[in-house]
């Protein structure tokens, strides 16, 4: 690992920002969770594919 992954995932999560500005914190705090447990799914999905090289 480079260390990158993290600095990605906060860069993307920025992107959310807006859209949760207004939540409360509960509603927010869920909408991030959601956003960070749809990233892990793409990188499942994406192991999978790297799976059949190894």
């Amino acid at each position: 690992s480079n260390g990158e992954g993290p600095e990605w995932l906060w860069a993307w999560l920025n992107g959310a920002g807006p859209s949760t500005k207004e939540m409360g914190p509960g509603t927010r705090r869920d909408t991030i969770n959601d956003f960070c447990a749809f990233m892990n799914w793409l990188k499942m999905i994406g192991m999978g594919e790297h799976s059949v090289l190894i």
